[in-house]
């Protein structure tokens, strides 16, 4: 996949990771919407620090996957089968181990609890079975129609920024006006991202830098709760540790929308972010796929990204 950013004149095509730029505040985030791992790898997802022992939670790991998904979702046993079409018995069973499930009764039940397709896939193999959805990547064939869809809507959105972002915070494509304010965040790991994130910039102060971080860390704990991926655990430890020493500011005044703001060249650019996200995704990839739509929050925003563009 080639390595540019997308928009202008010609075909664009979705880039692969196009130089930095310390002088970084991420957007705000607003979301719009809402293949198997071991249950270790799925429990922690869940903010389970330590993997329980199968006899002491009794049910082996479906068995005790099924309970974690239930009470955090705050359902009894007999809301849940309700829920799933089934009895507050069968799921009890389910829990400690003495009925083994079938397909589609795994299926039923990852509906009821609205898990993500990656989460499904988990209970599926903690079940026995194999996953339910495949995972693709970004550059299989069957993805085509995927990487089009991006490239359109990152270009579409020019003169403003817009960036692709994959499973685990790692950024797919930009166009070209993202490329103007926040050049190279698809040549980074996502570690690296995060550690620029918290930064706040590259002139910014203890408030900003502070901002800055707890910023990210909400973002991460909102992505780790509504779309789990393995990697962002990790990633959110890496944020925290950079919050020590760090006072967090007061919340900002209420408004319609949270807003945000970036310093380039010395112009204060207030934005406001939306995120578009593939709803009826059949593949794992494809679900966790999103892409950040940065708005102008004002005139004089407005009038700077249209002049950058115009030359």
């Amino acid at each position: 996949m080639r390595s540019r950013a997308v928009g202008g004149s010609g075909t664009g095509r979705l880039p692969g990771r196009p130089a930095t730029n310390n002088n970084v505040n991420l957007f705000a985030h607003i979301d719009l919407d809402r293949h198997g791992a071991p249950l270790g790898s799925a429990l922690a997802c869940l903010g389970v620090r330590e993997q329980p022992s199968e006899s002491a939670v009794g049910g082996g790991p479906f068995g005790a996957l099924l309970r974690v998904w239930r009470r955090r979702r705050g359902l009894s046993q007999l809301a849940l089968s309700l829920e799933a079409g089934t009895t507050a018995r069968y799921v009890s069973f389910l829990e400690t181990g003495r009925a083994r499930p079938g397909r589609d009764v795994v299926m039923r039940l990852a509906r009821a609890l609205s898990l993500t397709l990656r989460e499904t896939n988990e209970v599926c193999v903690a079940a026995g079975l194999p996953a339910a959805y495949e995972v693709g990547e970004i550059d299989d064939a069957h993805m085509a129609p995927i990487r089009r869809v991006l490239d359109m809507v990152l270009a579409n959105h020019e003169p403003f920024p817009a960036w692709a972002i994959g499973p685990g915070m790692r950024f797919l494509g930009s166009n070209r006006a993202a490329e103007r304010v926040m050049p190279g965040l698809t040549e980074l790991e996502p570690e690296q991202l995060i550690d620029l994130w918290c930064t706040g910039g590259e002139h910014a102060d203890a408030q900003a830098r502070a901002r800055a971080t707890f910023n990210a860390i909400g973002v991460l704990r909102h992505e780790l709760h509504h779309h789990p991926h393995p990697a962002l655990q990790g990633l959110l430890q890496r944020a925290q540790s950079n919050a020590d020493g760090l006072t967090e500011p007061p919340e900002l005044p209420a408004s319609v929308a949270l807003s945000s703001s970036m310093t380039v060249d010395g112009h204060t650019l207030n934005t406001v972010a939306t995120v578009l996200r593939f709803d009826r995704a059949l593949d794992v990839t494809m679900s966790e796929i999103r892409v950040e739509l940065v708005y102008p929050a004002d005139d004089a925003t407005d009038r700077w990204f249209r002049q950058q563009a115009a030359e």
